[in-house]
């Protein structure tokens, strides 16, 4: 399975002479991406379908999926301003921007390591690594910020 801005999607995928060859049949005719395996947890030098809207960087298996979020604070910037997460109980989260609440209680779920926060207006998507989350800030429908925190 893949995580991604819009969550989970299943895919099919080829290993050839050192290259992986993934296609997501959520869509009907793909998305197809390429890659180079660089490593046996890490992927590069990608090459996907020319009129998709996305750019993969980088890709790497993922151990640290089994995090707890409830009662961690998460702290970082995304584009010149700071950004806080504070998980409470029943999948809710305090969104901060530069010091003001966002959003008192947005609902959030996770799935294996990916995390989706929805303030009602625009959500906030991520993967954690460890105490890291990485992810994008999606608003307008059509604006992707990326941030990334660090657990407090």
């Amino acid at each position: 399975d893949w995580f991604h801005g819009s969550g989970q999607t299943g895919g099919k995928y080829k290993v050839e002479n050192n290259k992986i060859t993934i296609t997501f049949a959520y869509y009907m005719w793909g998305p197809t991406v390429t890659a180079d395996i660089l490593s046996p947890t890490q992927l590069g030098n990608f090459v996907q379908d020319a009129n998709e809207n996305f750019t993969l960087v980088s890709c790497e298996l993922n151990n640290t999926t089994g995090q707890q979020l409830l009662h961690t604070t998460w702290a970082g910037l995304y584009d010149n301003k700071t950004l806080q997460f504070v998980f409470k109980p029943n999948e809710k989260v305090q969104v901060t921007i530069d010091n003001q609440v966002y959003r008192e209680e947005a609902s959030y779920t996770t799935d294996f390591g990916y995390l989706a926060i929805n303030t009602g207006a625009d959500r906030f998507y991520g993967v954690l690594f460890g105490n890291t989350i990485k992810g994008m800030y999606a608003y307008a429908g059509q604006t992707y910020i990326p941030y990334t925190l660090t657990k407090q």
